[in-house]
């Protein structure tokens, strides 16, 4: 996989593209590359208060939220209307004009372009410290097997021992091959009314005797 450098996005200079509510943008983002956006729409408002509210009940911690793939910051919002403060937010999004969006929405949050596999120099980078959760709309089952577990295994390397990732998506199973990596996947909610209706899941290290 190639890797995409790390880069701070600041608000200013953003096109008058991204003036809007954020729909356009994400159809056109998605046109351009469907497999790599995952989701045919942004989340809609109820999966993104229970992605949100899974969220905040896993975190470990005091260190900041990190979401990878936030696309036009639909999660983003809704963990802020849950009561989190921008500035414990690191956003990491690989598509620099989703990237551009979210700095112009969230400007007080950690907006960096850069890939989810590289999370760990990326929060070395800003010295952000370990997340106190990790929230995911990584479309994590259009990917190859080992770039799925390159992403997991490098957001297990950076949350704390009883940390958690909270994914969702839209099958019926994680997307994650949670036994033979030694995970606990558990899926926590359904968001029915979304398109396509999705599942919920919260995905730590399981408890060894």
């Amino acid at each position: 996989m190639a890797e995409i450098p790390t880069t701070a996005i600041r608000p200013r200079g953003v096109g008058a593209q991204l003036r809007g509510n954020g729909l356009a943008l994400f159809l056109k983002r998605w046109a351009s590359n469907p497999r790599r956006i995952g989701a045919i729409l942004p989340s809609a408002k109820p999966l993104a208060r229970l992605m949100a509210h899974a969220s905040m009940e896993a975190r470990c911690g005091t260190g900041p939220i990190v979401e990878l793939g936030p696309g036009t910051g639909s999660i983003t919002r809704a963990l802020v209307e849950h009561g989190l403060a921008e500035n414990e937010l690191v956003l990491i999004e690989r598509d620099r004009e989703l990237c551009r969006w979210l700095a112009r929405r969230f400007p007080r949050a950690g907006v960096i372009e850069g890939d989810a596999a590289r999370i760990g120099a990326i929060l070395d980078e800003r010295a952000a410290g370990a997340p106190s959760v990790v929230v995911s709309s990584l479309p994590l089952r259009n990917m190859a097997g080992s770039e799925r577990d390159t992403i997991i295994r490098a957001i297990l390397d950076v949350l704390p021992h009883t940390g958690a990732l909270v994914q969702f998506t839209y099958a019926r199973h994680p997307g994650i091959a949670c036994a033979r990596l030694g995970l606990a996947c558990r899926r926590v909610g359904v968001a029915a009314l979304n398109f396509p209706p999705a599942g919920v899941w919260r995905i730590a290290r399981a408890k060894t005797n």
